[in-house]
């Protein structure tokens, strides 16, 4: 969950899929994720969690908890012109407004084929659905695309975020980087 700091209430969660084996036993999202995407099967199962994820909200939100819910996206969605048209029959399904969405991606993902993801990221961002960096800091970071996109968020990698008590250059990359984020 995300909790508002200043009230301690919760105002976000993010969707997570899990997978059990034939054994009962977790598998990791490590290894499963690569495979789906690999296999193309990626894309149903980022259907699945979509539904699911707006399913749950549009529950929540009757009973009156006014939260959003984040979805992950692989950088092979960032590519599918028609993901704009999903996301917009699925929010109409659930009945749940584009600002309770957001649909997280990587750095890595929107510079794998940043003219595609330019267009794919501004028609769903048209949408009313918001944008976040997730693990900000670990890809090959461009600026340039910072300021194209209008992001809504920045996950900043717990890699830096983890340490900043006791180390001092994660501290300064966390601080510089909600600086950035706020002036953009």
């Amino acid at each position: 969950p995300q909790i508002d700091l200043t009230d301690g209430a919760i105002v976000a969660v993010e969707a997570l899929v899990r997978w059990e084996g034939r054994d009962g036993q977790p598998i990791h999202p490590d290894d499963f994720i690569p495979r789906a995407e690999n296999s193309g099967l990626i894309f149903p199962l980022t259907a699945f969690v979509i539904e699911r994820a707006l399913g749950d909200l549009a529950r929540w939100r009757a009973d009156g908890h006014d939260v959003r819910a984040s979805v992950n996206l692989s950088a092979r969605h960032l590519s599918d012109l028609a993901l704009p048209d999903q996301i917009d029959a699925a929010l109409a399904r659930h009945g749940v407004p584009p600002g309770a969405l957001v649909l997280e991606v990587t750095e890595t993902g929107i510079l794998s084929d940043p003219v595609r993801a330019d267009v794919v990221l501004r028609a769903v961002r048209g949408l009313g659905v918001e944008i976040a960096i997730d693990d900000y800091g670990t890809g090959n970071a461009s600026l340039s695309y910072l300021r194209r996109l209008k992001i809504d968020e920045l996950k900043v990698d717990r890699s830096f975020v983890s340490n900043i008590d006791s180390d001092a250059q994660d501290l300064i990359i966390v601080r510089s980087t909600i600086e950035l984020a706020l002036a953009l």
